[in-house]
């Protein structure tokens, strides 16, 4: 009996140990998935749409079309590709383009880069600062809300077309541009603070170095503080040819990216590689994106890209080939309430199989007492 009570204990300990296995190799190794909220590409690019933002539609679209792993003939892929289309059409109406060339010029604002290049050519001919200085200051006397950094910008922004002659004129045709991005960057309410912050500090210094311009005395500290101040806005510099080589809207979702003036470059090494998807790939990849491409680097990026920021943060944890092939392992098992279901047996069938290889254990342990004690019973008979 004994041998047959550990022999049924073994077995209940081999049925628990196997479906902690089962458990384990099936679930717990997958189980930083759990909160990756995966996008769906037709209803996020059909809600662009409803809303208006054709271009982001268009370009959010024809970005995660372009990522591997997304097949044509894929169903998802064909209603994604309708809805690029969609935007397509409406971003080629004639209503529409006229539309945001005149937000662009005469308000500074437009979702398109044909609309940001009448802004940043308002910007050049000095119409643009004036008209935000003229804007904020009738805000100002309306006692409406005046936007400080605009009017700071528009001031700089006639500041330095004032150190647009001399030997620093190249650099600061560059940094204008940069300026004007910074105040399309502004009114999209997507910037960092601090980088606004550090932007006035800078064009503070800027202002007054122009002001220095106007007299012969103070023509050569004028000359050299206007070369300090470029040097520091040098990325904005390198912010404008990156715009001027990948689009406006790319240029803005840098700064939207960017805490500090120093940031920029490394933001736009990271977008680099995503070329004309630029923009795309920093508006809709999550936090992340700038620090996992640093450290996992472009491919690995765009190889889970399609499923969204989440995905992107995971390559923190894990790379991509073994992000890929859990979430490959994961779509096997299931819907998530199958999931749930066949986590929640096993669990069960675990606990069940300990309790019984327990009970068993603490049966054969009272069965050999037992015979111990019939034993010794029997031997004291025979002696009496």
């Amino acid at each position: 009996m004994l041998k047959n009570g550990l022999t049924l204990a073994a077995l209940a300990a081999t049925l628990a140990a196997g479906a902690f296995s089962i458990d384990w190799i099936i679930f717990d190794r997958i189980d930083y998935l759990a909160d990756v909220r995966v996008v769906d590409p037709v209803r996020y690019s059909g809600e662009l749409i409803d809303e208006g933002r054709f271009a982001d539609a268009e370009e959010y679209a024809a970005f995660w079309l372009s990522l591997p792993g997304v097949s044509a003939d894929d169903r998802q892929a064909r209603r994604v590709a309708e809805n690029l289309a969609l935007a397509r059409e409406k971003r080629s109406e004639l209503s529409y383009q006229a539309g945001e060339v005149a937000k662009g010029f005469f308000l500074g604002e437009s979702e398109e880069d044909y609309g940001r290049a009448a802004g940043v050519a308002a910007d050049f001919t000095l119409y643009g600062d004036v008209r935000d200085l003229v804007r904020e200051a009738s805000h100002w006397l309306s006692n409406e809300e005046v936007d400080v950094l605009i009017a700071a910008l528009a001031g700089a922004g006639i500041g330095i077309t004032a150190l647009s002659f001399g030997p620093q004129a190249g650099a600061s045709g560059t940094v204008k541009a940069g300026l004007s991005a910074l105040k399309a960057a502004k009114r999209s309410k997507r910037v960092p603070v601090k980088l606004f912050e550090e932007a006035g500090a800078v064009l503070a210094d800027a202002a007054k170095s122009a002001s220095k311009a106007g007299t012969k005395a103070g023509m050569k500290e004028s000359s050299e503080a206007s070369l300090r101040v470029l040097a520091k806005l040098a990325p904005l510099g390198d912010l404008a040819r990156f715009a001027e080589k990948e689009g406006a809207r790319a240029g803005l979702e840098v700064l939207a990216r960017s805490e500090h003036l120093a940031d920029i470059p490394r933001v736009i090494r990271a977008a680099e590689p995503f070329g004309e998807n630029a923009a795309a790939a920093l508006r809709t990849l999550g936090p992340d994106f700038v620090r996992v491409s640093e450290k996992r680097g472009a491919a690995e990026v765009k190889a889970v890209a399609r499923f969204g920021p989440d995905a992107v943060t995971k390559l923190e944890r894990v790379p991509a080939k073994t992000f890929l092939r859990d979430m490959r392992h994961l779509k096997a098992i299931a819907t998530e309430s199958i999931y749930a279901s066949i986590r929640l047996g096993l669990r069960a069938a675990d606990i069940l199989f300990s309790v019984l290889a327990g009970l068993i254990s603490l049966v054969g342990f009272l069965s050999s007492v037992i015979s111990s004690l019939k034993i010794s019973w029997k031997r004291d008979v025979r002696r009496s």
